[in-house]
């Protein structure tokens, strides 16, 4: 019977980690970006619904457009490109004249850290990896 309690207690907590860690990795990403929007743009609550919801919409196509890779990394880097250009105007269509402002200066600042080939953090540009 003790064993049998163990064994329950054991098995409920790996699927309660496993759900959690499910739900942090679906949910983090949108979140964290409103959030750092929010923080950087002052959102008020009906642009940072507006936001959420065209974040979540290019979320959507971006698994989409993944899912119906063929392969072609020059062609879905492009689609990626435009995917990324037409939520910037959608969301520039949300902010206000000083926010459109800083909200610019963040593309630019994105494009930027993109072409120097350090998407997330100081990662090393490719040809210094030894690539």
């Amino acid at each position: 019977m003790k064993i049998k309690s163990i064994f329950t207690a054991i098995s409920l907590s790996f699927v309660l980690l496993l759900s959690s860690v499910s739900f942090a990795q679906r949910g983090f990403g949108i979140e964290k970006q409103v959030a750092n929007l929010n923080e950087s743009l002052s959102l008020n609550a009906k642009q940072t619904i507006k936001i959420t919801k065209i974040l979540t919409e290019f979320r959507d196509d971006m698994i989409s457009q993944r899912q119906n890779f063929s392969g072609d990394r020059t062609g879905i880097m492009q689609v990626i490109k435009k995917m990324n250009e037409v939520k910037d105007l959608k969301i520039l269509k949300v902010l206000t004249k000083t926010q459109k402002a800083k909200y610019k200066k963040i593309i630019s600042e994105r494009s930027s850290r993109f072409k120097n080939g350090s998407r997330r953090g100081n990662r090393m540009r490719r040809e210094n990896r030894g690539f």
